[in-house]
């Protein structure tokens, strides 16, 4: 164990990690030489050499050798400026960085001193305030917060814009020791890329006390709704997260410097064989004139009827020959034009110039375009690889329909508001049915008031107060509703619990242990028993409460159908089956419709399951490997026998010319893939909505459950395509089928059938296998591929594209 974790002690140093970062891609000692073996990667740089040692031959020397130094020079300064610049420019960013100020603790003096960045070390106690940036990666052990919470903006490591809830450790005997006294043990995770996962424990005898990421604030975020936070440095410098993820991508290329690559040495072979025919021709020369024939002249004079500076040096032809045959190189060298890979600099640095100004390309801020070298790859992109959410969509969620007792509410209807938004208001509001309002009101079936109890306690949305946006206010009950704002980590939990306030469900605080609502005029609070978080393997999410009507205890849960359907109990009547059958049916219709959709159920919880559910819970939360395997399999075991509630329908909307976009590119040719974590009814709708595909088109099917069932159906579509043109088709696979489509026996036939689609969309992919699709259809079709994300599982796919394309904010 003490090989796979780091142990770290508050103030103590004895590891010497500083905060520093540099992220230049040379030193002063290194850059001549470093910059030299990049610039004669290309072949064009050696031939000018060779050029140059030729000229350098006193034999052959036929344009000057001084003179035939400045061209190669001019190159080889003027892109190595430009490097330079490019370095300086991030030096200085570094430089900006490391020079911030951070505020640590001195445990002899019991007070903060300032401290620059670049001298934070792991070990140190800093403290962060509201909308300041986190110097580095720290164990939280103080906050402003009256329950321990704090709240971040990780946009800049993750993409998403929700604000983030991060809980203070429980440290033993802190409230007597203070922080000046702090004797704290910790061990961690040794240095990783995984944004998901950081777990560690607290070294202490008594009790060993579990972390995991929700204790940790990252380099890079940015603290807010909280006054301040203290923490621990557990990771510095390029040890954070976020540096861990900023690992330099692939070496990139651009196509026009591939094909001149190549172009040079064809025309370098043909520049040979014409120096070669004339090196022969002029030995054969040589052998026919200049044998002595003197001619007599009348003064008396001799002459051997050759010029005098023609006269051959030496009687032997053949090595006259032999340096004749590099004189000519020297001569003929002009077939590689020199000006011309000067003019290409120029022009790329015009190209970049021209993009950063473009106003229709700016945002918050123009963009920042970090590879020069591919900006001319552009215009000859053949294939581009996109993400939905957050990329062809805002992650702006509106409530839309929701289905319960065999009923749906709501329109689920997309592209168009239902109520009038005002153009400065951030969340839009969600439109009412006056036919659930009615039943509500008469209380004729629990289950209406027991879903939207779900929706209101089954999240992690906190509560503020609109204008004080700077603190956290989930400490009292405010006393006006409507100045209620609530910060969640999910859009989609977000416009659940905005739905049920506009149905009199309104969330007024939630702390570890509590959570307030009131229900239809009524203030009830429910005790927190425990917080089930959502995984990718389950699929949802679920809370344990005391009821406060009933006393007993009772689990809710939400997430995608397929799980909650999953671990339904036995149909306890035909009345039970027909409603999840006119559920499922409502869902599936919110799903094609474009919705993102989830289902809710509940269950009653005997005191027995729970105690013996809560023992295993804790004993998986400290675990330091496989723990969240771990708690995953223990939810899972108390996540069954559910009772289903209904199912809701949330839009995320387009962003905005997405339609006019994508229909574009698809006349002129280019083949857009989506590649989305989504549900395949969602994205499928998505990509008719959004214009991937046009509503004409003929949809293949791709999804099996076996590497010799995928062979099957992938022999079957490649013989029906075959009849079909390629921009009426379009493919849709989900994640399982992509592993066997990716493998050696399947993978050619796999991208011969996708050569026929204009359109693909991959459901239900990873990170990974987003990656993986990109670098085969780079490297098997050899074609040009641009990719676009915004979240740091898009980043692999980024790197693998010949163009990567990062959508901030």
């Amino acid at each position: 164990m003490e090989n796979n974790c780091r142990n770290i002690k508050a103030f103590k140093k004895s590891e010497k990690k500083k905060n520093g970062i540099c992220t230049t891609n040379y030193r002063w000692w290194n850059f001549v030489p470093l910059n030299l073996y990049k610039q004669f990667h290309r072949s064009a740089n050696w031939f000018f050499v060779f050029m140059l040692v030729l000229n350098w031959i006193p034999q052959l020397n036929a344009v000057g050798k001084y003179f035939s130094v400045l061209p190669i020079l001019v190159v080889l300064v003027s892109d190595a400026i430009k490097d330079l610049y490019e370095d300086i420019r991030r030096a200085r960013q570094d430089d900006r960085i490391n020079g911030r100020i951070a505020h640590c603790y001195d445990n002899s003096t019991g007070h903060y001193f300032k401290k620059k960045w670049k001298d934070v070390e792991v070990g140190d106690v800093i403290k962060v305030l509201c909308k300041e940036e986190v110097p580095a990666d720290i164990l939280l052990i103080d906050t402003s917060d009256e329950f321990g919470f704090a709240f971040a903006d990780m946009s800049s490591l993750d993409g998403e814009t929700n604000l983030k809830q991060r809980l203070v450790a429980k440290i033993p005997n802190i409230e007597s020791t203070g922080i000046r006294n702090l004797m704290l043990s910790i061990s961690i995770d040794l240095p990783n890329n995984d944004l998901t996962k950081l777990n560690g424990y607290i070294n202490d005898d008594e009790l060993r006390t579990s972390l995991n990421l929700d204790h940790f604030l990252l380099r890079g975020s940015q603290l807010r709704n909280t006054d301040y936070v203290v923490g621990l440095v557990v990771y510095a410098g390029h040890d954070t997260k976020v540096m861990q993820n900023s690992k330099g991508p692939r070496t990139k290329i651009s196509k026009i410097e591939r094909m001149m690559n190549g172009a040079i040495l064809i025309v370098f072979l043909t520049l040979l064989t014409i120096c070669l025919i004339s090196a022969v021709g002029h030995y054969v020369w040589l052998k026919g004139n200049a044998d002595p024939h003197n001619v007599d002249f009348s003064d008396g004079k001799k002459w051997n009827g050759m010029a005098p500076y023609l006269e051959p040096i030496t009687k032997n032809y053949s090595y006259i020959a032999f340096l004749s045959y590099f004189t000519f190189i020297i001569i003929f060298n002009t077939l590689i034009p020199m000006s011309l890979f000067i003019m290409l600099e120029l022009t790329k640095l015009a190209q970049i110039w021209f993009l950063q100004k473009d106003l229709d390309l700016f945002g918050e801020s123009n963009i920042n375009c970090r590879s020069i070298s591919v900006s001319e790859d552009l215009g000859q992109v053949q294939y581009i690889f996109s993400d939905k959410t957050g990329t062809l969509t805002e992650n702006k969620m509106v409530f839309k329909c929701l289905s319960v007792c065999k009923r749906q509410f709501g329109s689920s209807e997309t592209g168009q508001s239902d109520t009038f938004v005002p153009s400065d208001c951030e969340i839009e509001k969600p439109h009412t049915d006056s036919d659930l309002i009615q039943l509500l009101k008469s209380n004729e079936n629990s289950d209406h008031i027991s879903i939207l109890i779900a929706m209101t306690v089954c999240n992690t949305v906190m509560v503020t107060t609109e204008g004080r946006r700077g603190t956290s206010f989930s400490q009292y009950l405010p006393r006006d509703f409507s100045r209620i704002v609530y910060e969640a980590e999910s859009p989609d939990e977000l416009a659940l619990v905005n739905a049920a306030r506009e149905y009199g469900f309104i969330l007024l605080r939630r702390t570890p242990e509590s959570c307030v609502i009131r229900q239809q005029d009524t203030i009830m609070r429910y005790k927190v028993l425990c917080v089930l978080p959502f995984d990718s393997t389950r699929k949802c999410m679920s809370i344990i409460v005391i009821h406060p009507r009933t006393m007993e205890m009772v689990l809710y849960t939400k997430g995608a159908d397929g799980a909650v359907f999953g671990r339904l109990r036995k149909a306890a009547s035909k009345e039970e089956e027909d409603m999840r059958t006119v559920t499922l049916d409502h869902i599936n219709s919110f799903a094609k419709k474009g919705l993102r959709t989830l289902a809710v159920a509940y269950k009653p919880v005997e005191q027995a399951e729970y105690n013996q559910f809560i023992s295993k819970f804790r004993e998986a939360s400290t675990l330091l490997e496989g723990r969240a395997e771990a708690i995953s399999r223990v939810c899972s075991s108390i996540e069954q026998g559910l009772i289903l509630l209904g199912g809701t329908g949330v839009e995320d909307k387009l962003q905005e010319a997405v339609p006019e976009v994508l229909s574009s590119f698809r006349r002129a040719g280019i083949v857009v893939w989506v590649l989305t974590g989504d549900k395949q009814e969602t994205a499928v709708s998505i990509g008719y909505s959004s214009g991937v595909y046009s509503r004409d088109a003929r949809l293949l099917n791709l999804r099996t459950g076996s590497l010799a069932e995928t062979r099957d159906r992938l022999n079957q579509l490649l013989e029906c395509s075959a009849t079909v043109q390629v921009q009426n088709q379009a493919l849709i696979i989900n994640g399982s089928t992509i592993e066997f489509l990716l493998h050696d026996d399947l993978r050619l036939d796999f991208l011969t059938l996708c050569q026929t689609c204009q359109t693909v969309i991959c459901c239900r992919v990873t990170p990974l296998q987003k990656s993986l699709i990109v670098s085969h259809i780079r490297e098997e079709l050899k074609v040009m591929t641009l990719a676009v994300g915004d979240g740091a599982n898009d980043v692999g796919m980024l790197r693998q594209a010949d163009i990567g394309i990062g959508i901030a904010g």
